[in-house]
């Protein structure tokens, strides 16, 4: 056969389909609330930009004299200042034209891209939180040259029990190759290991909520410095933060032939309680 019409020949008059489903951008699941101290943000509903955190110190026992002396201890209430000094915003302007032109209206699009402001900020509070990893000095498990291994997350657990932390209210955050890798050991992989009746690779990891009783979370926002992934285990109040202004979408009012949408938020992070913390150093690749 000849001169067939084929997709060729009828290319001018074939149209173009395109999908009216959007697909969502992908975003870390925020997971601050969960792990640091943020009772603070009810307080800080009031004026002002720095809010003021205390803590006890350490209250040292001493003998008494065989006169029946005592010894005044010289303490001081510590403060910690958590300043509120990190407005973040995202901004979509969409031209009218385009908007008259595109497959979704106006109203439409900027409600498809006031969607994802507040994942975006979310993910972007939950990178400012685990960057204060640097101020964990006093407890740190790991050289970075390594996995992570479950003699990791004991020598963790064990420098906060040496410290007297709090057993309660617990958590690991974990780096995605920090997660995989711990996860990928025997104990965790093999049914008979587990005591689940399954593997890891058929129940999935939630189906272990805890790590020797304190919960973990996988996050790719912690902090990757020099091939060394800095992965956390906190106590509730090692760090704190504190949002001032929740998610805000604001349509701006139209002064030209552009429809323009924000969305902002208010907050501070901060240490609250250092020792409170474990750094837990994995190789980043």
């Amino acid at each position: 056969m000849a001169n067939e019409l084929g997709a060729t020949e009828l290319a001018g008059v074939i149209p173009e389909l395109w999908s009216r489903e959007v697909h969502r951008a992908n975003y870390s699941v925020a997971i601050a609330n969960k792990v640091a101290y943020t009772e603070l943000s009810d307080e800080m509903k009031s004026k002002g930009d720095i809010i003021h955190l205390h803590n006890f110190p350490r209250i040292t026992v001493n003998d008494v004299s065989a006169a029946g002396a005592v010894v005044n201890q010289a303490v001081t209430i510590a403060d910690v200042s958590l300043t509120v000094d990190k407005w973040k915003e995202a901004t979509v302007e969409i031209v009218d034209k385009s908007a008259t032109q595109s497959l979704f209206s106006e109203e439409e699009l900027a409600n498809k891209f006031a969607a994802e402001f507040g994942p975006a900020l979310a993910e972007k509070s939950d990178n400012d939180l685990f960057a204060l990893y640097a101020d964990l000095t006093t407890n740190s498990v790991g050289d970075g040259l390594g996995i992570a291994t479950d003699a990791l997350v004991r020598a963790a657990l064990q420098k906060l029990d040496e410290a007297r932390i709090p057993k309660s209210e617990r958590a690991f955050v974990l780096g995605v190759k920090a997660f995989w890798d711990m996860f990928g050991q025997d104990k965790y992989l093999l049914a008979y290991a587990t005591g689940l009746g399954k593997g890891m690779q058929i129940s999935g990891p939630e189906n272990i909520p805890a790590l020797y009783g304190c919960k973990w979370y996988e996050t790719a926002e912690v902090t990757t410095a020099a091939n060394i992934t800095y992965n956390l285990l906190l106590h509730k109040k090692c760090l704190a933060m504190g949002m001032q202004k929740t998610l805000e979408i604001i349509k701006f009012a139209k002064i030209a032939l552009t429809k323009r949408i924000n969305g902002n938020c208010l907050y501070g992070v901060k240490t609250f309680r250092q020792d409170f913390g474990c750094q837990i150093k994995t190789i980043s690749a």
